[in-house]
């Protein structure tokens, strides 16, 4: 029983090895199946105009672009971060590897007519072709804005905040009320008020007599 025993767990250490080594690994992109981009909202338009002036400054040492005519500019290599203000940027969100410190992955689109992010280029041989986005990432429970990362509000303060907006309007409306109020007031105390004696008096001396 004894022999038998040690016997199995002889064989047991072999077996469990072959096992592990024919799993397959967790590979970036495996990892990335739990990373989806979020489309950026509008964000700060000082940081966007930041952003844009620094990615095309061609003689800042963290430049990834390379000018091959007045408008039309290469990727040096797609792989390498445009960094700025500590985030690192890329020229699609496949480039970016996924981390649990920054889960939340950022994209904003390219569009063809942009004057500038329109006449960037990968290059590929002889066929050149234009990325679709820049892609970065974001820590925890922030959001996409602009070209940053945004502090993402709660559904808890989202209603604070409404509440207390409502809050706010109704006070002004009840002092609005109350100042239309006292108005009021005001005119009709001014219309029953009796003139006084010499105010009658100067009346009737004013006024014509018949003879």
């Amino acid at each position: 029983m004894l022999l038998s025993l040690l016997l199995s767990l002889s064989l047991f250490g072999p077996i469990s090895s072959i096992v592990s080594s024919t799993q397959p690994s967790f590979t970036t992109s495996q990892k990335r199946v739990n990373f989806s981009p979020k489309r950026a909202q509008q964000g700060s338009i000082d940081h966007t105009v930041s952003f844009r002036e620094a990615l095309f400054a061609l003689s800042s040492p963290s430049s990834v672009l390379d000018q091959i005519s007045p408008i039309r500019y290469t990727i040096r290599d797609p792989k390498t971060a445009f960094k700025f203000e500590s985030i690192e940027y890329y020229w699609d969100w496949t480039y970016l590897d996924p981390s649990d410190a920054f889960p939340v992955v950022c994209s904003n689109p390219i569009e063809p007519s942009d004057p500038k992010l329109g006449k960037v280029f990968f290059v590929n041989g002889s066929r050149p072709f234009s990325p679709r986005e820049i892609a970065w990432s974001c820590p925890p429970s922030h959001g996409c804005c602009g070209y940053e990362c945004c502090k993402e509000t709660s559904l808890g303060e989202s209603m604070l905040r409404l509440i207390l907006v409502l809050v706010l309007l109704a006070l002004a409306c009840f002092a609005l009320l109350e100042f239309l109020r006292w108005c009021l007031g005001c005119c009709s105390r001014y219309k029953h008020v009796p003139s006084s004696p010499l105010h009658k008096r100067s009346t009737s001396s004013s006024s014509p007599r018949v003879v």
